[in-house]
């Protein structure tokens, strides 16, 4: 949308910003990510009368529920599809080893299928030609 609100003045001017923003746009999604409380949207300038739809990720079941969201559970990815994620994003210095390539994998289990973890851990790793043991 290549939206600015405001950063100065209080909560209720930005409110007010960003609800006449979406108000215009007619149709849209927002997606919140990673929110650990309830939030009330109000508060935000986003009403339930606009025209667009709401994407929430939370690690918490209660959020979800306090929210009245629709939940969609996501399961961790089964080991194969971990592994093509992490060393996609880790890079080909790490790969060129046997034994490098025996604690990588190591490592991808022990991020059991998460997916956000093993993007933080192969990023933490990207261009680097050894690994801890």
């Amino acid at each position: 949308m290549n939206v600015v609100i405001t950063e100065d003045g209080d909560e209720t001017l930005r409110a007010g910003e960003l609800s006449e923003i979406l108000s215009e746009k007619g149709r849209f999604v927002l997606i919140l990510d990673d929110v650990w409380e309830r939030l009330f949207l109000e508060k935000f300038g986003i009403l339930e009368s606009s025209r667009g739809k709401l994407m929430l990720t939370s690690r918490s079941l209660d959020v979800c529920r306090q929210m009245d969201c629709q939940v969609i559970k996501m399961e961790p990815f089964p080991k194969e599809d971990a592994w093509t994620l992490f060393s996609g994003k880790v890079g080909q210095n790490l790969m060129s080893s046997t034994d490098l390539l025996l604690i990588a994998k190591s490592i991808v289990e022990r991020c059991v299928g998460l997916s956000l973890v093993i993007v933080i851990v192969a990023n933490s790793k990207r261009g680097e030609d050894s690994l801890p043991i």
